[in-house]
């Protein structure tokens, strides 16, 4: 009633008062601490997300598509760890090419050992993928930059020979370059005669070229040091079978059996074995 004293508030109606402060209290918690973590790490979860999307839809040839700069826009305040993060999740896709012009990118603007072999590696891996595409020129470009970082990488570690095989396989692979890159393998082999990787690598480019008993010998090199190599079996069984030796062959049938009885490989084998 007009001009009379105000009344108390019932009960209800303080315990309606009080709900509505709480909330308020919680929500401007949930506020404060919600920009607190933005501050600390500004994008980061659309960041991940980024991560994620890159990884999986991302395909570019060259470092004009869309995909790449997007990932030199989030490369730009990106901190290192991130940087090796986002690398890792790309390598984990599977999509070679990206991954390579990630690695490429990450390796240049922090100049390490292991950034520049895992660089290189991803190159290689991403030329042969280029090859397989018909895109040469790609290819070519992918593996000079891999010979790039593979030279960075034997710079600072001359006695790991792995990136002076890597090296020399890229070289294999380059127009005007494929007896350099063998000569690089051979030398490897000189100095580090059971060295599986070049061994088995101058036994596919002998068998590529009709050496059948070179790569003999080469890839029973390999197997002295890896029985369960099944790549390894198979082509000598291939380099016995292109020497006329059927005997020789179907003992090594047996021995690879033994490994690579539910692989692919094995299944190859048994193919040659029974082609007349």
């Amino acid at each position: 009633m007009i001009g009379s004293d105000p009344q108390p508030p019932n009960k209800s109606v303080r315990v309606r008062q009080a709900i509505l402060i709480i909330g308020a209290l919680v929500l401007f918690v949930l506020l404060f601490f919600a920009d607190k973590k933005a501050l600390v790490n500004p994008g980061g979860a659309n960041r991940d997300q980024n991560v994620k999307e890159n990884s999986v839809q991302a395909n570019p040839t060259n470092k004009d598509d869309a995909a790449y700069a997007q990932f030199q826009a989030f490369a730009e305040s990106a901190s290192e760890k991130e940087l090796l993060h986002y690398r890792d999740s790309v390598f984990s896709s599977n999509n070679k090419v990206f991954s390579a012009l990630v690695a490429s990118f990450v390796s240049e603007k922090f100049v390490s050992e292991s950034n520049a072999a895992l660089a290189g590696n991803a190159l290689y891996e991403g030329a042969l993928d280029l090859m397989n595409q018909g895109d040469s020129a790609s290819a070519v470009q992918f593996l000079e930059n891999a010979v790039q970082q593979y030279d960075q990488a034997i710079a600072r570690n001359p006695e790991f020979l792995d990136y002076q095989v890597n090296k020399s396989l890229c070289l294999v692979e380059l127009p005007g370059k494929s007896m350099e890159g063998i000569l690089g393998l051979r030398k490897i082999t000189e100095s580090d005669p059971g060295n599986t990787k070049a061994n088995y690598m101058l036994g596919v480019f002998s068998l590529r070229t009709g050496q059948y008993a070179k790569a003999e010998n080469r890839f029973k090199t390999v197997l002295g040091k890896e029985k369960e190599n099944c790549l390894a079996h198979l082509n000598l069984i291939k380099a016995l079978s292109g020497q006329g030796k059927a005997a020789e062959a179907k003992v090594e049938s047996e021995k690879m059996k033994i490994y690579c009885a539910d692989s692919p490989e094995w299944e190859e084998a048994r193919k040659i074995l029974v082609t007349p």
